[in-house]
């Protein structure tokens, strides 16, 4: 960031990445070095000062995702920024200036942005036939500030004043009748007609078609309204019109304002607060509050006490409990865990109670049933103290908390608490050491197995987000087609039969200002379409690319051990299913009986004797190279000569059948 005084500029630096709101006054370089880094900025003041360098070209343009309020003191700074997200924008305007360039600069930074402004606002020496020219052009703007500062531009508000005036005359143009907040605020010694602004305010809150709805009138120094104007405004802000006044350097629209204004004052009529007081008594009942967290996460929810006591009780119940006997303690602690994750109103009261052994006392009087758990506390006190009539309800209690019970449910607690941890550890995603592809719904991801449920939501949820984005796409189309086709119908209307004074509604320039919100919903929903892209698009991370390579190293050291425990003799869980299996359906039909013997064989774990002969003429790698089979003594194993025999006695009947077919061919 950076200072100024009043005759320089003094650099220094922040995190520039980190701001959300930014003020400076300072050359256009500097302005321009800070926003190129603070991508997250949300309100900025852009005031150029200290520069007597002309503006330079525009190589690059300044991309502000988060903007929403923009203020700067030349137009000339919006050729330079894109701001989609853009709601409000407030230009100064100096004496001189042309009102071509500020429009140019303007209308390329809404093309560029694709943003749909709410609020524009113009400070110095606005002029009256500008305002009119951006108000037609962007037809979303619902709000509008003037602030003048200088005596001379009086001329140019209350042009600007008539023109947003609602004449009287049949077939009249209404001059942006969108406009539902109004503010005008002069500064120093300036000064507007009083009775124009009057003549607005009325024209436009009693035409049907104007959408005014509050108005504010600021006034630093100088003279206000007369006496005429006043009861004016007085009868606007009786008939509904949220209409505020301030007067005096410092003050603002929630001030009260000097005496002879006190009839402004922007406060609702006592008809008004009655009205907010019966329709709020109406509605409480029915509000439905939404927690920051799960209500068992609560602080509160984690202190024994009755969730339907009408108010706090003088005494809090975990001082009563440090009174009374160290197993009776123990037993309401074990109950509240025990029950400590319900939520429903029912069950909680129901088990506190029961932790407390007070059912009985909510049989009595209101009070005393809302401090039913007090009440058990000092029946416990009382037994402890020799009191007979409780001491029955308190032996039973104290039966039920004997030391070896406590020792029980402390071995109770850790055994569940155990079987958890093992059913958590048994169900845990572990890391595969594959990769999840970036998509349009998710970026690049390890391949984890189980999956977790909440990772399979988010694809979920952004699968069905992107199908209505485009469904929504294609609708904004369909409509925009329709006007075009509405307009080039209408033109030609024009133009066959229709002469100077025919009122166009959908073609000429009121074509773009009903494609102007229509562009403007497609461009934020191709914003929204393009980062999917760029999800898709997104190159691994070195840190996720360096986790899996470790995860596919734990994984052969994890199947080398294992392996390591076959060998051993261990019978493991791989070891069952992987005998059990058996080659593809397609595979297995074309396999005779001896090779699917042999491929049953191979499965084993051995790598010696038999099953390594099988394994080395099928052709599967043994660790030791074979070598174990070299080390062994026979030339013949036993399972080699049976198929030794099994062969030759098949080559003995097939000898066997073709000599007895040739005897029969010979006899005939």
């Amino acid at each position: 960031m950076a200072s100024t005084t009043n005759f320089a500029f003094i650099p220094f630096a922040l995190p520039t990445h980190h701001l959300a709101r930014y003020h400076l006054d300072g050359p256009w370089e500097e302005h321009k070095r800070i926003l190129e880094l603070a991508r997250n900025l949300v309100e900025a003041d852009i005031t150029v000062d200290f520069d007597e360098e002309p503006w330079p070209n525009v190589y690059e343009i300044i991309d502000l995702p988060c903007l929403q309020h923009l203020y700067t003191s030349d137009a000339s700074v919006l050729d330079y920024l894109r701001s989609p997200s853009l709601r409000g924008l407030a230009l100064r305007v100096s004496r001189g200036r042309s009102a071509d360039d500020i429009l140019g600069s303007l209308d390329t930074f809404l093309y560029r942005s694709a943003c749909l402004l709410r609020r524009f606002s113009l400070r110095g020496f606005p002029d009256g036939t500008t305002t009119p020219k951006i108000l037609q052009k962007l037809p979303s703007i619902t709000g509008l500030g003037i602030v003048i500062d200088d005596c001379d531009a009086c001329e140019g508000i209350n042009l600007l004043m008539s023109t947003l005036t609602v004449s009287q005359v049949p077939g009249r143009t209404v001059a942006a009748p969108q406009l539902r907040d109004l503010f005008f605020a002069c500064e120093d010694e300036s000064r507007i007609d009083y009775t124009v602004y009057l003549e607005m305010l009325k024209s436009r809150w009693r035409a049907a078609d104007c959408a005014l709805d509050t108005a504010t009138l600021a006034i630093e120094e100088g003279p206000g309204p007369d006496s005429a104007t006043l009861d004016g405004l007085h009868a606007l802000r009786q008939q509904g019109l949220g209409l505020s006044f301030a007067k005096g350097r410092g003050s603002t629209t929630h001030e009260c304002p000097p005496r002879s204004l006190k009839r402004l004052r922007h406060l609702p009529s006592a008809s008004s607060l009655a009205f907010r007081a019966n329709l709020a008594r109406l509605i409480s009942p029915c509000d439905v509050y939404a927690l920051a967290c799960r209500s068992m996460k609560l602080a509160i929810h984690r202190i024994p006490t009755s969730r339907t006591l009408s108010k706090p009780p003088p005494i809090r119940p975990r001082r009563q409990l440090a009174r009374i006997q160290e197993q009776i303690r123990t037993r309401v602690r074990y109950l509240f865990r025990k029950h400590q994750h319900a939520t429903g109103t029912e069950k909680t009261r129901r088990e506190l109670l029961r932790g407390y052994k007070v059912r009985s006392l909510c049989a009595q009087s209101d009070y005393y049933a809302n401090c039913a758990i007090l009440s058990g506390l000092e029946a416990f006190k009382k037994a402890s103290e020799g009191d007979e009539k409780q001491r029955t309800p308190s032996s039973t209690a104290t039966r039920g908390s004997s030391p070896r019970k406590v020792e029980k449910e402390n071995w109770k607690r850790l055994v569940r608490a155990e079987v958890a941890w093992q059913a958590r550890l048994r169900s845990r995603p572990i890391l595969t050491g594959a990769l999840i592809k970036p998509t349009l719904f998710s970026p690049p991801l390890p391949r984890m197995k189980p999956q977790p449920s909440a990772i399979s939501q988010i694809i979920l949820t952004r699968i069905r987000t992107r199908e209505r984005r485009l469904a929504r796409d294609e609708q904004l189309s369909e409509f925009m087609n329709d006007l075009r086709r509405e307009a080039a119908f209408e033109e030609g209307i024009v133009r066959s039969a229709g002469g100077p004074f025919f009122e166009r509604v959908y073609s000429g320039d009121a074509e773009q200002e009903w494609l102007y919100p229509l562009k403007a919903a497609r461009a934020d929903l191709g914003a929204l379409l393009e980062r999917d892209i760029a999800r898709s698009q997104m190159p691994v991370p070195p840190a996720l690319a360096e986790t899996l390579r470790a995860a596919r190293r734990e994984k052969v050291a994890n199947k080398t051990r294992e392996r390591m425990r076959e060998q051993r003799g261990e019978v493991l869980r791989c070891t069952i299913e992987r005998a059990r299996k058996g080659p593809p359906a397609h595979v297995l039909v074309r396999m005779t009986a001896a090779e699917r013997r042999a491929d049953q064989i191979i499965r084993g774990v051995g790598e010696v004797g038999y099953v390594g002969m099988v394994k080395r003429r099928m052709g599967v790698k043994l660790r030791d190279g074979g070598k174990g089979l070299a080390r062994e003594n026979g030339t013949d194993l036993e399972g080699e000569r049976l198929e030794k025999l099994r062969e030759m006695e098949r080559q003995y009947w097939i000898e066997k059948n073709r000599r007895s077919r040739q005897n029969v061919e010979r006899k005939q």
